[in-house]
């Protein structure tokens, strides 16, 4: 996940609804933390490196995680279907992540398809 800002905003809204997440930034990272933990959400930046991240959506998928959220550049509507395609749940645009992360996080956290 490339942008700070964002990053931070989503750790922050993350910990105050008490909402464990892990941030992964590759595949490796991603498949340790699939391999130890049960994750019931995962957060993916389809901007990082579109090829892997799509992959990474399909190992989510493999894995059974119960939400999975990516979002990237509004312009990328390619990528966007492909995210789609690979099996998120949620591919929302960067400024769409950006405004609405408090409520976003507030949802996957009383979800109970996260649960």
């Amino acid at each position: 996940m490339p942008d700070l800002i964002m990053r931070s905003n989503l750790d922050t809204a993350c910990r105050h609804y008490k909402l464990p997440h892990q941030v992964v930034l590759n595949d490796t990272e991603l498949s340790n933390t699939l391999d130890t933990e049960n994750p019931q959400i995962v957060l993916i930046d389809l901007d990082a490196d579109p090829e892997m991240t799509i992959l990474m959506i399909k190992k989510c998928v493999e894995a059974q995680v119960p939400r999975i959220l990516a979002f990237c550049s509004h312009v990328l509507t390619d990528l966007i279907e492909q995210g789609r395609q690979a099996g998120a749940h949620q591919v929302l645009s960067n400024s769409t992540v950006t405004s609405s992360i408090p409520g976003l996080v507030s949802e996957l956290a009383f979800d109970p398809k996260s649960s």
